[in-house]
């Protein structure tokens, strides 16, 4: 009888290392994407407010699908940094088209999700450029049910002064710090 738990232990555990290397051989390589830097991507950056609950999101998190099939599969999950309400995406392969396939966010402890799904359209989604480097979705302002976008030059230097900071020590910094003294000028 002992024998056979011991057995029976040893295969579960088997079947588990089995399952877990067929995951990780089966799903897409990670590291393509996340080491890919300035020279081989896109940093995507966008700011979200809701006017209704006077901009004070605890945090939000968006899920983005990558759907041109001629590219790489790639899911991007973007946090909103809950201080700022902005959300950056490194590492996005170059003439992609993402779509808003989730959305949630916290007000007041409460956290209030959006299932897109794949059909239809929604305001943030955005096809990356073919050339590497920056790309502002916009600046989102929530108000009466609608969403409106800002991609002026002012928004987006108000957004890349603030996010130059999650960058100091990455290579993406030399980049956004050239376009804020672009948009100075």
């Amino acid at each position: 009888m002992r024998t056979k738990k011991g057995w029976t232990v040893a295969g579960a555990l088997v079947l588990v290392m089995f399952v877990l290397a067929g995951c990780s051989t089966l799903s897409p390589r990670r590291g393509d994407f996340r080491q890919r830097g300035p020279k081989k991507s896109v940093l995507v950056f966008d700011q979200f407010f809701d006017t209704v609950q006077n901009a004070e999101l605890q945090e939000s998190s968006m899920i983005f699908m990558q759907l041109n099939t001629e590219k790489k599969p790639q899911v991007v999950v973007a946090k909103t940094n809950p201080m700022f309400n902005y959300w950056t995406a490194p590492n996005i392969e170059p003439g992609g088209s993402f779509k808003l396939v989730y959305y949630d966010h916290t007000y007041m402890n409460i956290v209030y999700y959006s299932v897109a799904g794949i059909q239809g359209k929604t305001p943030v989604d955005f096809i990356a450029p073919e050339a590497p480097g920056l790309f502002f979705c916009g600046r989102c302002v929530a108000a009466g049910g609608k969403i409106t976008i800002d991609t002026s030059p002012e928004a987006e230097l108000k957004v890349l002064k603030i996010i130059q900071v999650a960058y100091v020590a990455s290579p993406w910094f030399p980049i956004i710090r050239n376009r804020i003294k672009e948009l100075e000028k």
